[in-house]
């Protein structure tokens, strides 16, 4: 996890983690597609795969900027 919080934070996220029941929740502030994902949710898409690809295992959404929640947090859980 801290591979893809490093990741993302040089694409312009502040990106960090914490353990969780089952896994483990990746946080990211300050989309850097935030103006263009108003109108499309294909970032949004963009960031699921790469999370997916680099995790190994699809993240599940749980909170989402777009829905009005601060930030977008992904949960992502061990083993896959």
């Amino acid at each position: 996890m801290e591979r893809i919080a490093k990741f993302l934070n040089t694409q312009g996220y502040e990106a960090s983690w914490e353990t969780a029941e089952g896994g483990c929740l990746l946080h990211a502030r300050n989309c850097p597609y935030h103006d263009v994902a108003r109108d499309n949710v294909e970032p949004c898409v963009m960031d699921a795969s790469l999370i997916t690809q680099m995790a190994g295992v699809a993240p599940q959404r749980v909170q989402w900027a777009f829905s009005g929640d601060n930030m977008c947090t992904y949960f992502i859980k061990n083993g896959g």
